[in-house]
Protein backbone atom coordinates (compact mmCIF):
# COMPACT_ATOMS: atom_id res chain seq x y z
CA UNK A 1 0.00 0.00 0.00
CA UNK A 2 2.85 2.44 0.84
CA UNK A 3 4.47 1.84 -2.56
CA UNK A 4 1.21 2.79 -4.23
CA UNK A 5 1.03 6.15 -2.39
CA UNK A 6 4.70 6.81 -3.09
CA UNK A 7 4.26 6.15 -6.81
CA UNK A 8 1.07 8.17 -7.15
CA UNK A 9 1.94 11.18 -4.96
CA UNK A 10 5.70 11.55 -4.58
CA UNK A 11 7.15 10.12 -7.78
CA UNK A 12 5.46 12.65 -10.12
CA UNK A 13 6.93 15.49 -8.04
CA UNK A 14 10.40 14.07 -8.56
CA UNK A 15 10.26 13.63 -12.32
CA UNK A 16 8.30 16.78 -13.25
CA UNK A 17 10.77 19.71 -13.37
CA UNK A 18 9.74 22.63 -11.24
CA UNK A 19 10.05 26.24 -12.33
CA UNK A 20 12.99 26.68 -9.94
CA UNK A 21 14.87 23.81 -11.56
CA UNK A 22 14.57 25.30 -15.03
CA UNK A 23 16.17 28.63 -14.04
CA UNK A 24 19.95 28.75 -14.21
CA UNK A 25 21.84 29.30 -10.99
CA UNK A 26 23.16 32.84 -10.97
CA UNK A 27 26.28 34.11 -9.21
CA UNK A 28 26.08 37.75 -8.11
CA UNK A 29 28.46 40.39 -6.82
CA UNK A 30 26.61 42.97 -4.74
CA UNK A 31 28.16 46.35 -3.91
CA UNK A 32 26.20 48.46 -1.45
CA UNK A 33 26.37 51.86 0.21
CA UNK A 34 25.37 51.69 3.88
CA UNK A 35 23.85 54.45 6.00
CA UNK A 36 22.92 53.74 9.64
CA UNK A 37 21.07 56.27 11.78
CA UNK A 38 21.60 54.93 15.30
CA UNK A 39 19.20 55.16 18.23
CA UNK A 40 21.70 57.66 19.75
CA UNK A 41 21.21 59.96 16.70
CA UNK A 42 24.66 59.20 15.26
CA UNK A 43 25.12 58.61 11.53
CA UNK A 44 27.41 55.80 10.35
CA UNK A 45 28.45 55.61 6.69
CA UNK A 46 30.05 52.72 4.89
CA UNK A 47 30.03 50.16 2.09
CA UNK A 48 29.48 46.44 1.76
CA UNK A 49 30.43 43.75 -0.71
CA UNK A 50 28.73 40.35 -0.96
CA UNK A 51 29.06 37.29 -3.18
CA UNK A 52 25.78 35.43 -3.62
CA UNK A 53 24.34 32.53 -5.55
CA UNK A 54 20.70 32.46 -6.59
CA UNK A 55 18.90 29.16 -6.12
CA UNK A 56 15.70 29.10 -8.16
CA UNK A 57 13.08 31.81 -7.94
CA UNK A 58 12.89 32.58 -4.25
CA UNK A 59 16.23 32.18 -2.48
CA UNK A 60 19.70 33.70 -2.74
CA UNK A 61 22.52 33.10 -0.26
CA UNK A 62 26.16 33.98 0.16
CA UNK A 63 28.87 35.69 2.20
CA UNK A 64 30.04 39.26 2.52
CA UNK A 65 31.72 41.99 4.52
CA UNK A 66 31.05 45.60 5.44
CA UNK A 67 33.09 48.59 6.57
CA UNK A 68 31.31 51.44 8.36
CA UNK A 69 32.65 54.33 10.39
CA UNK A 70 31.88 57.56 12.18
CA UNK A 71 34.04 60.19 13.87
CA UNK A 72 32.06 60.54 17.13
CA UNK A 73 29.40 58.55 18.99
CA UNK A 74 28.26 58.79 22.62
CA UNK A 75 27.14 55.59 24.33
CA UNK A 76 26.90 54.26 27.91
CA UNK A 77 28.51 57.35 29.46
CA UNK A 78 31.50 57.41 27.09
CA UNK A 79 32.65 59.66 24.27
CA UNK A 80 33.70 57.38 21.43
CA UNK A 81 35.96 58.58 18.62
CA UNK A 82 36.97 57.14 15.23
CA UNK A 83 34.65 54.13 15.31
CA UNK A 84 35.45 51.50 12.69
CA UNK A 85 33.01 48.61 12.32
CA UNK A 86 33.89 45.64 10.12
CA UNK A 87 31.44 42.73 10.12
CA UNK A 88 31.80 39.57 8.05
CA UNK A 89 28.49 37.84 7.47
CA UNK A 90 26.31 35.24 5.83
CA UNK A 91 23.51 36.74 3.77
CA UNK A 92 20.13 35.40 2.65
CA UNK A 93 17.54 37.00 0.41
CA UNK A 94 14.01 35.64 0.05
CA UNK A 95 12.15 36.94 -3.02
CA UNK A 96 8.40 37.12 -2.55
CA UNK A 97 6.83 39.38 -5.18
CA UNK A 98 7.58 40.20 -8.79
CA UNK A 99 5.71 42.94 -10.63
CA UNK A 100 6.86 43.55 -14.19
CA UNK A 101 10.66 43.73 -13.75
CA UNK A 102 10.62 44.90 -10.12
CA UNK A 103 11.44 42.19 -7.56
CA UNK A 104 10.90 42.58 -3.81
CA UNK A 105 12.73 40.60 -1.16
CA UNK A 106 13.31 40.04 2.55
CA UNK A 107 17.01 40.22 3.43
CA UNK A 108 18.86 38.78 6.45
CA UNK A 109 22.50 39.04 7.47
CA UNK A 110 24.19 37.48 10.45
CA UNK A 111 27.83 37.28 11.34
CA UNK A 112 30.71 38.51 13.44
CA UNK A 113 31.57 42.19 13.84
CA UNK A 114 35.04 43.56 14.58
CA UNK A 115 34.89 46.97 16.24
CA UNK A 116 37.64 49.47 17.04
CA UNK A 117 37.38 52.91 18.63
CA UNK A 118 38.92 55.36 21.09
CA UNK A 119 36.97 55.76 24.33
CA UNK A 120 36.96 58.41 27.06
CA UNK A 121 34.59 58.81 30.04
CA UNK A 122 32.17 61.71 29.67
CA UNK A 123 32.74 62.73 33.29
CA UNK A 124 36.56 62.73 32.88
CA UNK A 125 37.40 63.78 29.29
CA UNK A 126 40.94 63.56 28.02
CA UNK A 127 41.76 60.04 29.25
CA UNK A 128 41.39 58.10 26.02
CA UNK A 129 42.05 54.41 25.51
CA UNK A 130 41.83 52.36 22.32
CA UNK A 131 39.36 49.45 22.39
CA UNK A 132 38.98 46.47 20.02
CA UNK A 133 35.90 44.26 20.43
CA UNK A 134 34.05 41.50 18.62
CA UNK A 135 30.37 40.69 18.77
CA UNK A 136 27.43 39.27 16.88
CA UNK A 137 26.21 41.25 13.85
CA UNK A 138 22.59 41.19 12.72
CA UNK A 139 20.55 42.85 9.97
CA UNK A 140 17.02 42.51 8.56
CA UNK A 141 15.54 44.54 5.71
CA UNK A 142 12.92 44.70 2.98
CA UNK A 143 14.11 45.70 -0.45
CA UNK A 144 13.37 45.98 -4.13
CA UNK A 145 15.61 45.60 -7.15
CA UNK A 146 15.18 46.63 -10.76
CA UNK A 147 17.29 45.62 -13.77
CA UNK A 148 19.24 48.36 -15.54
CA UNK A 149 20.72 45.98 -18.12
CA UNK A 150 20.71 42.21 -18.61
CA UNK A 151 23.40 41.67 -15.96
CA UNK A 152 23.11 44.76 -13.74
CA UNK A 153 20.40 45.55 -11.17
CA UNK A 154 19.95 48.52 -8.87
CA UNK A 155 18.43 48.02 -5.42
CA UNK A 156 17.14 50.02 -2.45
CA UNK A 157 16.55 48.49 0.96
CA UNK A 158 15.52 49.97 4.32
CA UNK A 159 16.12 47.83 7.40
CA UNK A 160 17.36 47.53 10.96
CA UNK A 161 20.92 46.72 11.99
CA UNK A 162 22.92 45.98 15.10
CA UNK A 163 26.71 45.91 14.96
CA UNK A 164 27.68 44.39 18.30
CA UNK A 165 25.12 42.16 19.99
CA UNK A 166 26.51 40.61 23.17
CA UNK A 167 25.40 39.45 26.62
CA UNK A 168 27.00 42.54 28.19
CA UNK A 169 24.59 45.48 28.20
CA UNK A 170 27.50 47.92 28.70
CA UNK A 171 29.22 46.93 25.44
CA UNK A 172 29.13 49.51 22.67
CA UNK A 173 26.46 48.43 20.16
CA UNK A 174 25.57 50.91 17.40
CA UNK A 175 22.11 49.92 16.17
CA UNK A 176 19.14 51.52 14.47
CA UNK A 177 17.61 52.27 11.08
CA UNK A 178 19.74 51.34 8.07
CA UNK A 179 19.42 52.31 4.43
CA UNK A 180 21.23 50.10 1.94
CA UNK A 181 21.42 50.87 -1.77
CA UNK A 182 23.69 49.74 -4.55
CA UNK A 183 24.26 47.54 -7.57
CA UNK A 184 24.03 43.82 -8.16
CA UNK A 185 26.07 42.39 -11.03
CA UNK A 186 25.22 38.91 -12.32
CA UNK A 187 28.37 36.98 -13.27
CA UNK A 188 26.66 33.95 -14.74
Amino acid sequence: MYKFWFLTLIFPLIIIPSRAQTLPNKFNVIAGFEFLHSTHATNFKGFSLAFNKRFGNIFEGGVGFEYSHCKYHDDNGFNLYNLKLMPIFFTQQFYFLRKNKLETFFHLREGLSFTGYDKEPQDNPGLREHVNETGFYGYAGLGAEYPLTGNLNVFLEPGIKSFHISANNLDINPHGFNLLSGLKYRIR
